[in-house]
């Protein structure tokens, strides 16, 4: 079990060096536990000092090795906090899984002339049992130090063993419980991506509440619509050349540059949804295009951006009112230039101000003979490009240029260029404005009744007409797949009959309740389904809006937030687990019962009607320790009958029964007294071996358990058994830690911790106490005759024979060697000698002991007193041994 000396040649100052792959993976584990260089704790402090106390050792260290140094987690009795590689016992620790012992480091070629053992400490004996992960990387060492050369017991190096796979469950669970939180905030994430992920803009749909901006790099305002003056500051209050953190509270501003930097990072326009407090301190919902302005050198110089405000349906039910005529004649009266030009360059369409810009009245305007001639600006150092060539590749152009006039003349125009369809033929849209005239309120665009129904089929978010009837007459593509349908085959067809059974009732009274909201806006979630049954889940907003002859339609904006939901439940349901998980974590990490815990976390996880654990009684027998819910506190199981609970703990698999009482090996009056319709049984194992059971059983039937309720239960599970394990543990050690391992009687430490009851109850009764102290005539020559084991029978057996002659209330004690110690509490005189002398003929092999006895003065220390009776015994040594003196 132990590696004593490393035969091979070594040199001064190194360390055997280890295989270069494994090192390299031992530092990669070593690094995902960051512990190095972290602040004491007392979870190690109390591990080391429990090693410490085992070993009777001034000094133990919890030390981790990195590629450089051995650096010390936790340390007793050693003011050093970490030491080179090449100084360090532990490294050498690291080539074996066993515990490495240096009986004396002086006669060890490898740490002779080792500065820790030539200087301070002085370090001659060492026992260090390796730090071993769940993969086997052996990242340091719990280790005991002595200066002054030892051997420990093979008990002492098993029990240093246990401590050291105690700090590994530590380290190991630690990084679990990092990961659930990990797994958390990912899901918090997910959330937050997902009310971003938006990609609807209306550009023209309610003129007057779309904000149109453009921001510097760094967040500052460089252009504002009078729309978005008039939210943020009508009282004239200076918009431009501000920043976002100057405008808005911290969070929005933070959200505002967080999307503006993605923009100018990825050079894409992108869709945002984002919130604004308005200047009457209502919180409003737009929809932000966003989109990169990039200078003549083609590098990004700003960020410019349309919000419409979706908080309200009105800018939706207004334009699907508007007819053809209206649509054409937003387009006519738009304050801003709109061109149709032809692949020959040739202006096939022009408005009214476009043709203004083009120096051309509209009465004399023409489809053929007008061509859009740019030129660059003067000092623009952005080279002319064809916008139109440009456009019809696919490649959307905006930019500053000079145009020609029919007269030859000049005009500088903001000019913006995009290819579209028309009558089923590309050609480019191009947008003019006048820069040398026009007011940024005028700059917004009106489009034709085919960029307006494009808007709605190419729309990313869902959107319905219904007539008066409740029919559909108008459903775009976004709609069609979220409910898995061709749109053109549910045009007729009522909501009601793609909704779930639940929702219809609410549907059918959607004139009502959108009469009854407060704005005239019913906003509502429903389920919808999709031909192979699964449901989609739509947050709608529904207002009225005329329809063609002035009837009562209704407009549907539908939002998928099937995802958005399944991350809330998988949160709520994430947030429980962790939950559930950390109490049990936190009665591990301090040492609590943590069986209570345990059945009450698996029954709200579970929902169950009760949880049992059940442990060993004895070989053949399982009891229930803790439960939750009616019944089964007193109940026992016999391993040798034949059941499912001792099935389960044969196998050590778990088991679920959705019908419980169909099971052969049911019991069936268990089952009648809890009224069990399903039940599970989980095992509790530490390295394979079960350690307890825990029962888990409903009143209902469940057809299946969760993915995530099985895991979470089974991790509990595996925390029940560390917990469990380290309980038993502790009593081992503690154990261990007071009582002599070669005789079984209490050790020197025990005797001073119990012997101060003895005094200060001795000292309240006025009762007395005597103390007497034992050693065993000629020892030495016992062993040297029969030999060191027969030497330790000797002493083992006197021990036991010992004990049986003291009462339960007296202190029986090894001293040392083979000396031992006795105090006798409430004990007359005339029966101290008597108990004495039964010590004395209790030791066996024929062979005898000595004894000297005082009685403690009250007044005293007890060490004096103990002086008193070892003057005693060293007095009947010399007057011929076997003899029983007084002091």
């Amino acid at each position: 079990m132990t590696s004593l000396i490393d035969p091979r040649p070594w040199t001064a100052g190194n360390v055997r060096p280890l295989d270069f792959d494994l090192e390299a993976l031992r530092l990669a584990a070593l690094k995902r536990f960051g512990v190095m260089d972290t602040p004491a704790e007392v979870d190690f402090d109390e591990i080391s000092g429990l090693a410490a106390k085992l070993f009777q050792a001034p000094m133990a260290l919890v030390s981790l090795v990195d590629s450089e140094r051995q650096w010390f987690k936790s340390r007793i009795g050693l003011d050093l906090v970490q030491t080179p590689r090449g100084d360090s016992f532990c490294a050498h620790a690291l080539g074996s899984d066993d515990v490495m012992v240096v009986q004396d480091a002086l006669l060890d070629h490898r740490f002779r002339h080792n500065p820790l053992v030539t200087g301070p400490p002085g370090i001659r004996f060492y026992a260090g049992a390796p730090l071993i992960t769940s993969e086997g990387y052996r990242l340091g060492t719990l280790c005991v130090l002595d200066t002054v050369p030892r051997v420990p017991t093979t008990e002492q190096l098993h029990d240093l063993s246990l401590l050291s796979r105690q700090i590994m469950r530590v380290l190991e669970l630690r990084v679990q419980a990092g990961a659930l939180a990990v797994e958390v905030a990912a899901r918090s994430a997910a959330e937050a991506a997902l009310t971003q992920n938006q990609h609807l803009l209306d550009e023209v749909l309610g003129q007057t509440d779309v904000l149109i901006y453009a921001k510097s790099l760094e967040g500052r305002f460089l252009l504002a619509n009078p729309a978005l003056l008039q939210v943020m500051a009508p009282t004239g209050e200076q918009i431009l050349g501000r920043t976002d953190h100057q405008l808005f509270p911290a969070e929005q501003a933070d959200t505002y540059r967080r999307n503006d930097s993605a923009i100018a990072a990825t050079g894409r326009r992108e869709l945002f949804v984002e919130e604004l407090i308005d200047r009457d301190g209502v919180v409003r919902t737009y929809r932000s295009t966003k989109f990169p302005l990039r200078g003549p050198d083609g590098e990004i110089y700003a960020v410019a951006g349309v919000s419409t405000d979706v908080t309200e349906l009105e800018a939706v039910r207004s334009a699907l009112a508007e007819s053809e005529a209206r649509w054409r004649s937003l387009v006519e009266c738009s304050p801003v230039g709109v061109a149709l030009v032809e692949q020959d360059g040739s202006v096939g369409y022009a408005n009214p101000i476009a043709l203004a810009i083009f120096g051309e009245a509209p009465a004399g305007r023409t489809t053929g003979p007008l061509t859009l001639d740019l030129l660059t600006l003067p000092g623009d150092p952005e080279p002319t490009v064809d916008l139109v060539s440009a456009a019809f590749e696919g490649v959307a152009v905006a930019r500053r240029a000079l145009l020609g006039r029919v007269d030859g003349s000049r005009v500088a125009v903001t000019v913006s260029a995009g290819r579209v369809v028309q009558d089923g033929r590309p050609v480019v849209q191009v947008i003019l404005r006048d820069i040398s005239a026009q007011v940024d309120a005028e700059e917004a665009v009106r489009r034709s009744e085919r960029r307006f129904r494009s808007l709605f089929d190419n729309s990313a978010v869902a959107m319905t007409l219904t007539d008066e009837h409740g029919r559909w007459v108008e459903a775009n593509p976004a709609f069609g797949t979220m409910i898995a349908r061709d749109v053109s085959k549910v045009i007729g067809r009522r909501a009601e009959d793609f909704a779930r059974a639940e929702d219809r009732p609410l549907i059918a009274a959607t004139p009502q309740r959108q009469v009854d909201s407060a704005d005239g806006v019913l906003r509502d979630e429903i389920g919808l389904l999709r031909p192979d049954g699964s449901i989609r889940w739509a947050w709608v907003s529904i207002s009225a809006t005329p329809g063609p002859r002035g009837e009562q339609w209704t407009l549907a904006v539908v939002q998928d937030v099937t995802e958005r939901r399944a991350a809330e439940t998988a949160l709520r349901e994430s947030e429980q687990d962790l939950a559930a998980i950390a109490a049990v974590a936190r009665c591990v990490q301090s040492g609590a019962d943590v069986r209570q815990v345990v059945v009450e976390s698996v029954q709200t996880l579970a929902d169950a009607a009760t949880v049992t654990m059940l442990e060993l009684l004895d070989d053949d027998t399982l009891e229930a320790t803790t439960s939750v819910g009616l019944g089964a506190a007193r109940l026992r199981v016999d391993l040798r009958e034949a059941s499912v609970t001792a099935e389960v703990w044969r196998t050590g698999e778990s088991l679920f029964l959705e019908d419980a009482a169909q099971h052969p090996l049911i019991n069936a009056s268990m089952m009648a007294l809890e009224a069990t319709v399903s039940a599970m049984w989980q095992p509790v194992a530490v390295d394979g071996e079960m350690v307890a059971l825990i029962n888990v059983a409903w009143r209902h039937p469940v057809a299946g358990l969760e993915d995530r309720a099985v895991r979470a239960v089974q991790v509990i599970a595996a925390e029940a058994a560390a917990s469990l394990q380290a309980a038993r543990l502790r009593v081992e050690l503690e154990r261990s830690a007071s009582t002599d391992p070669l005789t079984g009687s209490l050790n020197r430490r025990a005797w001073n911790a119990r012997l101060q009851e003895l005094m200060d109850d001795a000292q309240g009764s006025g009762e007395g106490l005597a103390v007497a102290v034992l050693d065993l005539d000629r020892f030495k020559t016992f062993n040297d005759t029969f030999g060191h084991t027969a030497g330790d029978v000797l002493l083992r057996d006197y021990a036991a024979a010992a004990l049986a002659c003291v009462r339960e209330s007296d202190l029986f004690a090894r001293w040392g060697g083979e000396e031992f110690i006795v105090a006798l509490p409430n004990c007359p005189t005339e029966q101290v000698e008597m108990v004495l002398n039964r010590l004395r003929r209790s030791v066996p092999f024929g062979q005898t002991c000595s004894v000297g006895y005082t009685r403690w003065d009250p007044d005293e220390p007890m060490a004096d007193c103990i002086s008193r009776a070892d003057a005693a015994l060293y007095e009947a040594k010399h007057a011929g041994r076997d003899r029983v003196v007084a002091g």
